[in-house]
């Protein structure tokens, strides 16, 4: 069975067989899939999320070119094109659920951020038209599943998505994802994106469901880390904590700065839906606080402050990270310093 999953992975199948085969499981099976079930460590961090790797089918779509996908998102000049289609990759699995297609179109990352662009089209290939009066960012998934799952030895996770519309020609729309991680990504490994209950906010605020769909995708986490680690080493004191910057992790996509402070927090514990306001001070003293900004050649700053990150205690240490997936790619030739907290640590790549 093992065999026979890892050469299906493999295939690629026109629309015909892809229906034939699929009308062939149905009428064949006999049973629903178990289900893996884990549980999930405390860990301090934003927008946190860990999985299991599940087995699932998947269909392959029509390929898109990286800088098709990614200049209306992080840039179309020459240059960044070049850098997007040196380290983007392109993906093409799909699922389709309840009449709508969702299609993993590319990603472009480096060891520990990526950009993750996934496509909503109609199966029939007719437009997909929201509602009159709703916009894409009234769009999202309120099933639970939203976006793509990694596995739980990553660490942290922090990120943020959406939905757009990044070409209004085409009658998709486009579900963004950006994810920093705490450790690196499992590059050439299968990951699994799961989404389900397609929705929206009417003019009241109101929740409506557009789809009741429930769609699972798995594919390769492919791509060219063009990245570099800055080693630092260097102290600077804040509201009486003194943080030591031990590395930088830089590449034309994102930017990560790793830490320890010499204190602990002091955590509040308490069981809450919310983030409890003595969790908040802490937070802010161990990441908020430190300011993190790239200077560029033509002296333009990039404030990269309100990142995420993720802080966790080991033989009473605090170990920090904070980063994000930049706005649009920016050349390493470009350039010049980065700041953290304050310490700057010049550039010369």
């Amino acid at each position: 069975m093992k065999q026979y999953k890892n050469e299906m992975d493999n295939l690629h199948w026109t629309q015909a067989g892809k229906e034939n085969l699929i009308n062939r499981v149905k009428a064949n099976a006999q049973q629903e899939p178990r289900k893996g079930h884990f549980s999930i460590g405390k860990y301090v961090v934003i927008a946190a999320a860990v999985c299991l790797f599940s087995v699932t089918a998947y269909a392959t779509g029509i390929l898109q070119s990286a800088s098709d996908v990614f200049a209306p998102i992080l840039g179309g000049t020459p240059v960044q094109t070049e850098i997007i289609e040196k380290i983007g990759h392109p993906v093409g699995a799909s699922d389709t659920s309840d009449g709508i297609t969702i299609t993993a179109d590319a990603i472009i990352a480096d060891s520990n951020h990526a950009c993750i662009v996934y496509s909503i089209a109609n199966a029939d290939g007719s437009p997909f038209a929201l509602p009159e009066g709703v916009l894409p960012e009234d769009v999202f998934f309120a099933g639970g599943k939203g976006g793509t799952e990694l596995p739980f030895n990553i660490g942290g996770l922090n990120g943020s998505s959406w939905i757009a519309d990044t070409d209004n020609t085409d009658g998709t729309l486009q579900y963004i994802e950006m994810l920093s991680t705490e450790k690196p990504l499992p590059a050439g490994k299968k990951v699994t994106a799961e989404f389900s209950r397609l929705s929206y906010f009417d003019t009241d605020g109101k929740a409506v469901v557009l789809s009741e769909g429930d769609w699972k995708i798995r594919y390769e986490l492919n791509f060219e880390d063009v990245g570099v680690k800055i080693p630092v080493e260097k102290e600077f004191v804040r509201d009486g904590l003194t943080f030591t910057v031990h590395e930088i992790s830089l590449s034309p996509i994102a930017l990560q700065a790793n830490y320890t402070v010499d204190a602990i927090p002091e955590w509040s514990n308490e069981e809450s839906g919310q983030l409890p306001e003595q969790d908040q001070k802490e937070h802010f003293r161990f990441m908020d606080t430190i300011e993190l900004f790239i200077t560029k050649t033509d002296g333009t700053i990039i404030d990269l402050t309100n990142s995420g990150g993720g802080l966790s205690v080991e033989d009473g240490v605090t170990m920090g990270y904070k980063g994000t997936v930049l706005e649009e790619i920016v050349p390493l030739n470009e350039i010049v310093s980065i700041t953290v907290g304050d310490v700057v640590i010049d550039v010369n790549i």
